[in-house]
């Protein structure tokens, strides 16, 4: 296989899971720690996707994620992104003042 077909295949692999990760935290996604891990799982798949099942590069796949959270998806991890499924947390309660070193 050739560098360019390596590569354009990674960066292939990459996009294609990338539009499925954000059509999905788009769609479905209820709370931020399951779109988190939902975004770990598919950046490590699509690396092993890449590798293992295509041969091509799952560097470029992973990258490609990157590059496609960070411009379009950029806001698709952030807690007040997804519908709310818990109640908010309580505010943290304002420590007293301690007097000496510690």
């Amino acid at each position: 296989m050739s560098a360019a077909t390596l590569a354009l295949g990674g960066l292939a692999v990459g996009t294609a899971a990338f539009l499925c990760l954000h059509t999905w935290l788009r769609w479905f996604a209820r709370s931020w720690l399951e779109a988190f891990l939902v975004v770990f799982l598919v950046v490590y798949g699509s690396y092993f996707v890449a590798e293992a099942m295509f041969g091509v590069s799952g560097i470029l796949a992973v990258v490609a994620i990157g590059f496609g959270m960070g411009r379009i998806g950029k806001f698709a991890v952030e807690p007040d992104s997804v519908r709310p499924n818990f109640p908010p947390l309580p505010s943290p309660r304002k420590q007293k003042k301690r007097r000496g070193l510690f």
